[in-house]
């Protein structure tokens, strides 16, 4: 009970980014998600030697990686911003590593806390202006409405995780009221974030989901998808974004590789530091921060150099190889993790990487028998 109460906590505390600790600019997500994932860690200590065993490659390059990181930003041209994120996101290590030592699966508790959020994503699409989204949301999020985000940071991030959560559904034991109620949230709020990504993301998770589970018939699919497609055209919000053509190759993305290409050009050995890329080099093309590279392995090259991409291969396949992929719950989600991160890249938002590296985590210790 005292590992779900912290895990739980971890992930509320994931959501608040924009309140901010006083006298600095930090929020207070980065005091409370390393906090209650050392403590997650001191609960399930025990497990320690096991994971150490278990799990020693992929630990020795994880800290090579995390060294790396910390060079890369002493080299960095921009090093105040550099080393600013690297610190904070010094928490996701720790919350990984305290993941691994967990011995249950808390895929329920993942799928209704996204049902949670969904409700309130609900909530945003009819009162946008409610307090508590200006409360807990940064307000240059807030800008994009009528599409919805919740509490998260970005509508595309929020249509993945509906994506995600909907899949969840359909692989989990779950009540059939439960899963109907949050089925039609999951994909009502698919279609009010207008996430093009969250809806191919939707796409495969149903295709890998009937791969794995007979229940999941191709009528119940086409019905799926009949009520996906109809949501999409009712909605005005939707139908502006079906511009499915531009979705890998549109003008700006490929401006933004090009650009990180040729960071990666100029500094090919300890790349530009963490976050500098969005903060410093695409905020001059487009003349506003927070471009990043959409895709993950390649936000990884500019920013780390070709060690440090080389490093993350290595870290990502060590812990991957151990993946039991005849476990839906271990091969679905993470699965889908990857392929969210092709055109685009969430790791700066808490919420969805704590998500992510959970998901990691299990997958990695699925082939250990679990209490």
């Amino acid at each position: 009970m005292t590992n779900k109460i912290f895990f739980a906590l971890l992930f509320f505390s994931s959501l608040l980014v924009h309140p901010k600790l006083p006298y600095i600019k930090y929020g207070f997500h980065n005091l409370l998600v390393p906090l209650f994932a050392v403590v997650l860690f001191c609960l399930n200590v025990r497990h320690l030697k096991d994971v150490i065993k278990y799990h020693r490659k992929a630990l020795i390059f994880g800290i090579l990686l995390f060294i790396w990181i910390w060079i890369c930003s002493f080299f960095s041209n921009f090093k105040e911003t550099a080393i600013k994120f690297t610190i904070k996101y010094s928490a996701y290590p720790i919350v990984l590593f305290s993941f691994l030592l967990l011995r249950s699966s808390y895929h329920y508790f993942i799928f209704r806390f996204l049902t949670l959020i969904a409700i309130f994503g609900i909530i945003e699409a009819f009162f946008p202006n409610l307090f508590i989204f200006h409360l807990l949301r940064p307000p240059e999020s807030l800008g994009v409405y009528p599409r919805i985000s919740s509490f998260l940071q970005s509508p595309n991030i929020f249509g993945v995780l509906m994506a995600c959560g909907l899949i969840l559904g359909l692989i989990l034991k779950v009540s059939k009221i439960e899963l109907y109620f949050s089925i039609l949230l999951f994909i009502i709020n698919l279609s009010l974030s207008s996430s093009r990504n969250g809806w191919l993301v939707f796409i495969l998770g149903l295709f890998l989901a009937s791969l794995y589970n007979k229940r999941i018939t191709l009528t119940k699919i086409s019905l799926l998808i009949c009520i996906f497609l109809f949501l999409i055209a009712s909605f005005q919000v939707s139908r502006v974004r079906l511009g499915l053509r531009s979705l890998f190759f549109d003008s700006a993305r490929i401006t933004l590789w090009k650009a990180a290409l040729y960071e990666v050009s100029k500094r090919p050995i300890t790349g530009i530091g963490l976050r500098v890329f969005d903060e410093h080099v695409a905020s001059k093309i487009f003349e506003k921060k927070g471009y990043h590279t959409h895709n993950l392995f390649l936000n990884i090259l500019v920013e780390l150099g070709i060690p440090g991409f080389f490093l993350s291969l290595i870290f990502i396949y060590s812990l991957l190889k151990k993946v039991d992929f005849y476990n839906p719950l271990a091969s679905i989600p993470i699965t889908i993790v990857f392929f969210s991160q092709m055109v685009d890249f969430f790791i700066h938002d808490f919420t969805f990487t704590i998500i992510s590296l959970y998901f990691l985590a299990f997958a990695s210790n699925s082939k250990i028998e679990r209490i």
